[in-house]
């Protein structure tokens, strides 16, 4: 029996559906559990790019009626396009290329939980440190005393909606026992305070559920070869999750500094020839396969002797 795969571009108040038998059309919002569902009885696998805030509801969807999906990085639909000389752009087009995609390379579907509060919560904490990066800076300039004044109200604002934000994220993952376990194991890994562990919990589900390599290569810390011929250039990380990797950097930053325990790992890749940053992504990558090993066997971190 061959294997049905839908595509379905995501707008904000509707989806464009492909299918490789009953054609296209195109379905509001308000009705996606029913599409959902229909997938499900037809074993159908849902291929859609990950678009941000407006995929949500169909995640959602789909996970409440248990159908298979894959979620794609909206690179990886228009490498095809450019391999197959597609240069039309619209929403029923990429819902054709979509399905294209997944009948070609039959990628591994996936049954999610549907997005959850704790989700949200980080994305705003993240979205409100920014602000307040910002103003920070503004703090450098000459400003009126009444425009200082606006700016340091803003400071304290901000400074107080982050801090009730830690106390909404603490609680949303104290209200689960088996998240908050995970939160306090993943806190025993050198680098990894309280704000990396509900990011990581929040943003990498598949986090003990996948091989070193495939996560590496999630979140964007695979390097990948950039040969030809005889030329031979550096191997360089893209793609994957940009939030997540920005956190472990810095992570691997603090746990590769003075005594961490991944210093001795920083330095031998330093002492190999490669640029600080290198190493420290190089540690990122070691940090996120402890951090799944440890996830995977349920054990913290451990020293090393």
């Amino acid at each position: 029996m061959t294997q049905v795969y839908i595509g379905v571009d995501v707008s904000k108040q509707w989806i464009d559906v492909s299918h490789p038998t009953r054609g296209q059309w195109q379905i509001e919002t308000p009705a996606l559990d029913r599409f959902a569902a229909e997938a499900a009885a037809e074993h159908a696998i849902v291929v859609f790019e990950a678009t941000g805030r407006y995929d949500r509801p169909l995640r959602a969807a789909l996970a409440a009626a248990d159908a298979a999906h894959v979620r794609l990085s909206p690179q990886a639909p228009r490498q095809l396009a450019r391999v197959l000389g597609i240069r039309a752009k619209s929403d029923r087009a990429d819902a054709v290329l979509l399905r294209r995609y997944g009948e070609a390379f039959q990628p591994a579907p996936g049954r999610t939980a549907p997005p959850e509060p704790l989700a949200d919560l980080v994305v705003r904490r993240r979205q409100l440190v920014k602000m307040l990066q910002a103003e920070h800076i503004r703090a450098h300039e000459p400003l009126a005393e009444p425009a200082r004044a606006s700016l340091a109200r803003m400071v304290d604002h901000l400074a107080t909606e982050i801090a009730a934000l830690d106390g909404l994220i603490a609680g949303a993952i104290a209200t689960c026992p088996e998240r908050a376990e995970t939160a306090r194991r993943l806190r025993t890994a050198p680098g990894i305070g309280p704000v990396t562990a509900a990011t990581l919990i929040a943003e990498l589900p598949e986090l003990g559920r996948l091989d070193r390599r495939a996560l590496a290569a999630l979140v964007g810390l695979a390097p990948f070869e950039n040969e030809s011929g005889r030329w031979r250039g550096r191997r360089h990380i893209r793609g994957g999750r940009a939030e997540l990797r920005r956190a472990l950097y810095v992570s691997a930053m603090h746990a590769s500094r003075g005594n961490g325990a991944l210093k001795p790992f920083r330095d031998r890749k330093i002492e190999e020839g490669k640029p600080v940053k290198l190493a420290i992504t190089a540690t990122a990558r070691k940090l996120l396969t402890i951090l799944n090993a440890m996830v995977r066997d349920q054990m913290d971190f451990k020293y090393p002797a």
